[in-house]
């Protein structure tokens, strides 16, 4: 009987511990339109724009909520998890950002196959993106925009974006804090392309 109890006394034990794991809570990426914001408006009717998917650097592309706790060093979040894969959410939301700040329906993926005569191409890497030691979070990005027929380079810049702080634990700010960074971007963005969109 005593060595009964003592094979499944462990088993107990690890069973409550398992039963005790707090919950995964998953998060997305938002279109994040302030009220009131009057959209640019650069004759993007004339125009179809693809997005092209956007490009992310291999450690932040996980379903793993991703920030830093110094230059170096990356901490993965077990139980605050992105609900679909972060290149894809990043992706769609830009696409409806810009067709909110450009007041125009003509954005397509690649997949659409667009034969229109007039196609212009965005293509985005984005280099950082993730909550820092300070707290502040940063979207680092470079972006080009291409003539999709003659692949004739049209734009290219970087750009810098900083919001915050966060704290360590505020996942959901966290964020609310990147749909910011994205929709401010996406207005940056539009101002840049608006006389390639006439």
């Amino acid at each position: 009987m005593i060595k009964r109890i003592a094979i499944l006394l462990p088993l107990v034990v690890c069973m409550a511990c398992a039963g005790s794991s707090p919950p995964v809570r998953y998060y997305l990426l938002t279109p994040a339109a302030p009220e009131g914001v009057a959209p640019v408006r650069a004759g993007a009717e004339k125009a179809l724009l693809v997005l092209e998917p956007v490009d992310i650097p291999p450690y932040l592309n996980r379903t793993q909520i991703v920030t830093r706790n110094s230059e170096n060093h990356l901490q993965l979040a077990q139980y605050d998890q992105w609900g679909d894969t972060l290149r894809e959410n990043i992706s769609r939301v830009l696409l409806e950002n810009l067709s909110i700040v450009l007041g125009t329906d003509r954005l397509a993926t690649p997949t659409a196959l667009p034969q229109e005569r007039l196609t212009l191409r965005l293509a985005a890497q984005v280099t950082q993106f993730e909550r820092g030691a300070d707290g502040q979070v940063v979207l680092k990005v470079r972006w080009r925009l291409v003539e999709g027929r003659t692949g004739k380079l049209v734009l290219v810049r970087q750009s810098q974006f900083a919001a915050g702080p966060v704290q360590a634990t505020d996942y959901e700010g966290l964020a609310a804090r990147m749909s910011g960074l994205l929709w401010e971007w996406s207005r940056e963005m539009a101002r840049e392309m608006e006389e390639h969109l006439r």
